[in-house]
């Protein structure tokens, strides 16, 4: 709980590296990075919900919904991000319930679902 905030914007920072390059290799770095974000984004969750501090993750949902989207947008996204977005789309959603119905309702979430979908 204490470092969420540092931690936050460091993950934040970095997810908002965005190249579009045909190099397969810095394509691979890049779903490396945002995958691993997704990691972090996720066991940040789980562990300050075990916790019962969830809420210390509530203003930085908006740049994680963000990153989501960017992540969403690129055509080279690999199937294990889209998968893993999809999965802290469902973390936050069973986290913060009703919260989420905004976010739930944005156009990039069906269409990120459906990737994931058709990725299998």
């Amino acid at each position: 709980e204490r470092y969420t905030a540092i931690i936050m914007e460091i993950l934040k920072q970095a997810g908002e590296v965005n190249i579009s390059s045909e190099d397969e290799e810095l394509i691979e770095y890049i779903n490396a990075l945002r995958n691993a974000i997704l990691e972090a984004y996720t066991g940040i969750l789980q562990g300050l919900k075990g916790a019962n501090k969830q809420d210390t993750v509530l203003p930085f949902i908006e740049g994680m919904v963000e990153f989501l989207h960017r992540s969403a947008a690129d055509e080279n996204c690999s199937s294990e991000v889209t998968k893993a977005a999809v999965g802290l789309l469902g973390d936050l959603g069973q986290t913060f319930g009703a919260k989420m119905r905004p976010i739930y309702q944005m156009p990039f979430v069906p269409l990120l679902i459906q990737q994931a979908a058709n990725k299998d």
